[in-house]
């Protein structure tokens, strides 16, 4: 049996908890706090694996060190890739899923990053990159997803 006690409230918490409702009783005592999900950054030639895995870490790193969000474990993400966003929902109390592609143009490659609404699955906010970008415009791209989603949104 788990109590929880939440400050400055008369409310307690008591019950038995499955990991699934951590989760939900976590989101009770941290409200200020968004659950973030990360899925593979998508690309379209093999050489990209690297770099596509490289801005996963930058994205992972930026939201792990925001105050306002937390990231759901890559493991889970990977673990249900068949499960509708909604369920992930549900069962993690995530609220946003971030999606990456990678595209390549005449020896440039693009960085497209989208927030998905983990409730609905649809797109709500995305940032693409320049035609041509570099390394520093791409973590530059980022950064200013994060901060875009770190912003509070119904």
């Amino acid at each position: 049996e788990i109590g929880v006690r939440l400050v400055g409230s008369e409310m307690c918490i008591r019950d038995r908890l499955s990991t699934s409702s951590l989760w939900v009783a976590n989101k009770i005592i941290q409200p200020n706090q968004t659950r973030v999900a990360i899925l593979p950054i998508r690309f379209e030639l093999s050489e990209q694996t690297e770099i596509a895995n490289n801005y996963e870490r930058v994205l992972q790193d930026l939201i792990i060190k925001s105050e306002k969000l937390k990231l759901l474990s890559t493991s889970v993400m990977v673990n249900n890739m068949d499960k509708p966003f909604p369920s992930l929902n549900q069962e993690y109390s995530i609220r946003w899923i971030v999606e990456g592609q990678l595209n390549s143009y005449n020896n440039t490659t693009k960085l497209t990053l989208s927030l998905v609404d983990a409730r609905t699955a649809l797109v709500v906010f995305s940032l693409t990159s320049d035609d041509n970008s570099s390394n520093e415009n791409l973590l530059h791209l980022c950064q200013t997803f994060i901060q875009q989603i770190s912003v509070p949104r119904n």
